[in-house]
């Protein structure tokens, strides 16, 4: 017997009659390890496959398929499934040798999480996959004046068709100026802050004009846009852990964590 989870929430049971001469099969569930309990009587000509539908995230299910006799249960076959919550808040950011990618891990049953790479417009394709826990890859197989996208989900090691995706990021590495890189020397102060957060940048960062910035909160919803010489005031923002984006000509240059306090 077999469980195949679907993209559409539903869950398809398969397993071979082994069996002729029985009256029905009984189907049966148990939920977060619970006694199983009888859900549906299917008969012979129909007793291959079973669905189940609107099954909920982080939630063990067991399914079991029992033939059944005029005086009682002949023979059961069970399996297993368990379907992680995606990951969230993913978020890139240049570093010294490649992109990095940090995210917050939802589930709590996860075996691995998938990260898979676009480059331009090409195809997706799995690029790498990191254990259980892990929430932070770096893709040091990048290329200057290239637009990367990613996408991650998790998965079990029970079956790999149990996937949940993400947001996906596109990021450019074009021709950033090394100043921006080296001699920037940008500072973001004080963290934890209260009402106001300060930018500030060396002297001899080349282009300060052109450099935006962004304030976002775990779940991607920015809250503040502006440039890199304001004072950013967040006594009307609530409390928690925020990012902090200064983007270059709309190419993402650095990200800090950004903590408000009350």
């Amino acid at each position: 017997m077999t469980i195949s989870y679907q993209d559409n929430g539903n869950a398809q049971m398969n397993w071979t009659p082994m069996e002729t001469k029985y009256h029905g099969v009984s189907i049966a569930l148990s939920i977060n390890q619970g006694n199983l309990f009888n859900l549906d009587t299917i008969w012979p000509q129909d007793s291959s496959q079973y669905i189940f539908s609107n099954l909920e995230k982080e939630i063990p299910y067991k399914f079991s398929a029992m033939s059944f006799y005029e005086k009682g249960i002949s023979s059961m076959v069970s399996d297993s499934l368990f379907i992680p919550k995606s990951p969230s808040s993913l978020m890139v950011d240049l570093v010294k040798n490649g992109i990095n990618l940090n995210w917050q891990d939802e589930s709590s049953g996860e075996t691995f999480t998938i990260i898979e790479r676009k480059v331009e417009n090409n195809d997706w394709f799995k690029y790498d996959s990191v254990p259980v826990n892990i929430t932070s890859f770096t893709d040091t197989s990048v290329i200057n004046d290239q637009t990367y996208t990613y996408r991650i989900y998790a998965v079990t090691k029970k079956t790999w068709s149990a996937m949940v995706y993400s947001d996906t990021i596109s990021y450019r590495k074009n021709g950033i100026p090394n100043s921006l890189l080296n001699d920037c020397n940008i500072k973001i102060y004080p963290n934890p802050a209260t009402n106001f957060i300060h930018i500030n940048a060396s002297a001899s960062c080349f282009e300060l004009n052109k450099i935006q910035i962004k304030l976002s909160d775990l779940y991607g919803r920015t809250v503040h846009k502006g440039s890199l010489k304001e004072v950013i005031k967040i006594s009307q923002y609530p409390e928690g852990v925020y990012w902090l984006q200064l983007f270059y000509e709309e190419a993402l240059i650095n990200q800090k964590k950004v903590v408000i306090i009350r």
